[in-house]
């Protein structure tokens, strides 16, 4: 509560200062997947033409957690894929899970670089 209101605060005679409490963490200089020399991170463009594309999502709706990958070539679909997780599983694994997938698949297909 502190920290949200960045303002110190006064209970019980006690002075609570935000900054006793938590530093902000410092900025990344350099996005960690920059490190990795088959795997590029570009957020201001649009990433190279290359001969598979692939379209990932994991989403959990109705108490059901799922994920899916669709690659396509320059000409067409190539392969789709489908899972379920478990229902104590969250959306953020179900994402995580489908991106491993499409990596796994891209490196299966001797692609030269994911992006």
């Amino acid at each position: 509560m502190i920290l949200q209101l960045k303002k110190t605060t006064m209970y019980n005679d006690i002075i609570f200062n935000p900054q006793d409490y938590e530093e902000k963490p410092p900025k990344y200089n350099r996005h960690p997947a920059l490190g990795l020399h088959n795997l590029h991170c570009n957020l201001d463009k649009p990433p190279p033409s290359t001969e598979f594309t692939a379209y990932t999502d994991g989403s959990k709706i109705e108490n059901k957690v799922g994920s899916g990958v669709t690659i396509k070539t320059k000409t067409g679909l190539h392969s789709e894929w489908q899972g379920y997780l478990q229902l104590q599983n969250r959306v953020y694994q179900a994402e995580l899970v489908v991106i491993l997938n499409s990596i796994m698949q891209l490196r299966v297909l001797n692609a030269d670089s994911i992006h």
